[in-house]
């Protein structure tokens, strides 16, 4: 329940945005801002049309959303056209399907309601209020514009709306919580017998032969790695920066001072108490009971830790942390108001919930002083006495470099000089500039081929950057001196994985002889051997969580003295055999109250959402698709 005010506390600039960007739905509908043009119609859903121009904005979007995630592990050829066009029609397609179910529903959003949305959101406030400027800024830093953001967060709204239904309106039997129960409460003898892979290896030997005609065979598998020299004009910031004088400086701590407005900073803790709709007498009965507690003397947070229903701070001894008013629910602030440090407030209804609030620590952030802020305001004002002439350093750079032949022109009209680098793989580029969007830039048909500028791009805080390529080396097939350690290792590897296979498989079959007991058999042999009795489901001790799942994904067999088996091949080559028997459900395991719930929601949400996939497929199998 209180996740909400929480994540104000944690989060960062730009969340709201990154969440945009990278959940599917986000990319749904986006809604060209140039329907005035013959913009072409790709696809048609129901009686609307995707025009060309609404797909090329989902490919924008979705090539920022595949830069996002992968970062430094970058693979280009994702960035394709014809890699995104694909994804980003059915994504729209989608919209389209979804958006029309909603309509026809009766469902809607208004602009009043998502801009309401905008102007609360403590992403785009200073001080507590909505900022135009800091909105502007942290939108365009995710690359998008007003008008197409509130277009993703209109049609998100109104797709969540329908999700919604799907959510509330789907409810649980008794069977299916006791169902679930079994589940988790179930446990499971395990054994695990891993082989080793290097042991293996180590013993396996390849015929130079055979290495040699590996080679002659695959050549075209061994070549050198594509690569280029680059011209490149770098404008940093910091270059343009002027000295800043002690007068300055005090100058506009003065200002700060008479401007600054102290703010209540609170730290709170809480017990909370769930309750179910029209039944709050026994979460009542549970608040007094802690009230007495704390009366004769336990400890808040040892009480938190046993007794709360937030599983978000249980675990800390209710601790919600810090922050001003506007980050925590009015009704806990007015709760401790008038409260002393360590005092604990009566209890505090909330929606479906009781909490008692403790005031943890109480304080009005006072002006700092000056000797704490010198250094900073120095910085800040050195920054603004750089601003204007990099500014028009980088405007300027933007203007020349895009019709210039080369990178001559534009590096004398701001007084820069042309860097260049030869011989940089893509990875080389990637690891100097960290730009993927400048990297793609230089790999451009435009830029590779026809040896023209890329466009300007901000590679780092500060610092802009236009290049071009001068030189490429295309790939060329090594010689075999260069690479036959490799293939040699390689089909060292191979065969020792095949020796491995046949190794587990003879295991296996003196395991079921049933002669020798499964730990006689592995170390007799010299393999690594785990045993532990009646194992969780969550059981992080004992077992790495890739042999766990296989050892629960497992079926049951029928006779108790026949245990299911199955190979594992871990990340190293290793091949564990696991083998489960004697499954059984831990009827002393009991669940608390809290846990109940907590399964219930989980529950509840993933029928939910089961039934709204069954929904949307029904809906695209029903409504009339064409793709041109």
């Amino acid at each position: 329940m209180l996740q909400g005010f929480r994540d104000k506390i944690q989060g960062g600039l730009a969340k709201v945005i990154i969440i945009l960007i990278c959940i599917p739905f986000a990319f749904f509908g986006i809604e060209s801002f140039f329907r005035g043009g013959n913009s072409p119609d790709v696809a048609k859903v129901g009686d609307e049309a995707i025009t060309q121009a609404e797909l090329n904005e989902a490919m924008e979007l979705r090539k920022r959303q595949v830069i996002n995630q992968m970062q430094d592990n970058m693979d280009y050829s994702l960035l394709e056209e014809s890699k995104l066009r694909g994804p980003a029609l059915e994504q729209l397609i989608d919209a389209h399907i979804l958006t029309q179910a909603a309509k026809h529903l009766g469902l809607q959003v208004g602009d009043e309601q998502v801009f309401d949305q905008i102007i609360q959101d403590p992403n785009f406030q200073i001080d507590g209020k909505f900022s135009n400027g800091k909105f502007a800024a942290v939108i365009q830093q995710a690359g998008l514009n007003e008008e197409l953001f509130v277009r993703l967060l209109k049609r998100e709204a109104l797709i969540q709306q329908l999700y919604s239904g799907f959510g509330v309106a789907e409810f649980l039997t008794n069977a299916d919580v006791e169902s679930y129960k079994r589940i988790v409460n179930e446990v499971r003898d395990v054994v695990a017998i891993t082989l080793p892979f290097e042991k293996v290896k180590a013993d396996t030997t390849v015929d130079e032969s055979a290495v040699e005609a590996f080679y002659e065979d695959n050549k075209q598998n061994y070549k050198s790695e594509e690569k280029v020299s680059v011209d490149y004009i770098l404008i940093n910031k910091k270059d343009y920066i002027k000295p800043v004088t002690d007068k300055q400086i005090k100058a506009a701590y003065d200002s700060e001072v008479a401007n600054f407005k102290p703010t209540p900073v609170f730290g709170l803790s809480h017990i909370e108490v769930s309750f179910d709709e029209g039944d709050k007498a026994p979460a009542l009965d549970k608040i007094k009971a802690i009230q007495s507690r704390l009366s004769n003397g336990e400890s808040f947070a040892e009480i938190a830790k046993t007794e709360s229903d937030d599983l978000g701070s249980k675990n800390t001894g209710g601790k919600l942390g810090k922050g001003k008013a506007e980050v925590f629910p009015e009704a806990l602030i007015t709760a401790v108001t008038g409260l002393k440090a360590g005092e604990v407030s009566e209890p505090v209804e909330i929606e479906d919930s009781l909490h008692l609030v403790r005031l943890d620590e109480y304080k009005v952030d006072k002006a700092p002083s000056f000797a704490v802020r010198k250094e900073s305001l120095k910085q800040e004002l050195a920054e603004a006495s750089a601003q204007p002439e990099f500014t028009h350093a980088v405007e300027t750079l933007k203007d020349l470099a895009f019709n210039a032949p080369d990178l001559e022109e534009p590096a004398k009209a701001i007084k820069a000089k042309v860097q260049s680098l030869s011989g940089l793989t893509k990875k080389d580029l990637q690891s100097r500039f960290g730009s993927p969007q400048f990297l793609q830039s230089l790999y451009s048909d435009e830029v590779l081929q026809d040896r023209q500028n890329t466009d300007v791009y901000e590679i780092t805080d500060g610092k802009f950057i236009a290049g071009r390529i001068t030189n490429h080396e295309l790939p060329e097939v090594l010689p075999f001196e260069q690479v036959k350690n490799q293939i040699k290792q390689d089909l060292m590897a191979k065969k020792a994985a095949e020796t491995l296979d046949k190794a587990a498989d003879d295991l296996l079959a003196e395991i079921k002889k049933a002669e020798k007991t499964p730990e006689q058999i592995a170390k007799a042999k010299g393999y690594g051997y785990q045993s532990k009795q009646a194992v969780k489901r969550n059981d992080m001790t004992g077992f790495d969580r890739r042999l766990l799942q296989t050892a629960f994904s497992l079926p049951v067999t029928e006779a108790k003295d026949k245990a299911s088996t199955d190979f594992v091949t871990q990340f190293n080559g290793d091949k564990t055999l696991i083998l489960v028997n004697n499954v059984k459900v831990d009827s002393e395991a009991e669940l608390k109250d809290s846990e109940l719930k907590s399964l219930k929601m989980i529950l509840s949400q993933s029928k939910g959402n089961n039934l709204f996939e069954g929904y949307q497929a029904y809906l695209k199998e029903h409504t009339k698709i064409s793709i041109k």
